[in-house]
This record gives structure tokens, sequence and C-alpha cells, in this order.
């Protein structure tokens, strides 16, 4: 999907990755009204906020991730 597709996930609580980051512990959340990411599998790793580059803006591989 695209980026103001993803966004409007993120708006409703649920988490997003992209497909060419290959790595579903790699995410994006809305954390304190802050657009975040947040890497799962690095404990040490807090929320940092996501600066959004081009690619991200224009990429058409976003996707809900779905974690048990």
């Amino acid at each position: 999907m695209s980026f103001p597709d993803a966004l409007k996930e993120v708006i409703t609580g649920k988490k997003i990755t992209k497909l060419e980051w290959n790595n579903n512990q790699t995410y994006v959340v809305l954390k304190d009204a802050i657009l975040c990411i947040h890497n799962a599998k690095d404990s040490s790793v807090t929320f940092h906020s996501l600066i959004v580059s081009e690619g991200d803006l224009v990429g058409e591989d976003w996707v809900v991730l779905e974690l048990n």
C-alpha cells in the first residue's frame, strides 16, 4: 500500500512495515502522537522518531504488520 494509506492504518493503532526492510521485527507505530520506528529484535533499542525519506513517501510496499 502507499504511505498515505499506511498512515491511516497507523492512526487506527496498527503497526506498519515495508517489504523492502525484509524484517517483520522493524515497524512503525504512533507513540505519544509521534511517528516512531522500533526494532523489536534489539531489546536495548527504544522507539525513535521516524525520519521519512523520499523512498518511504513514494513507496508502494507498505504493509500492516500482523504480530501474534
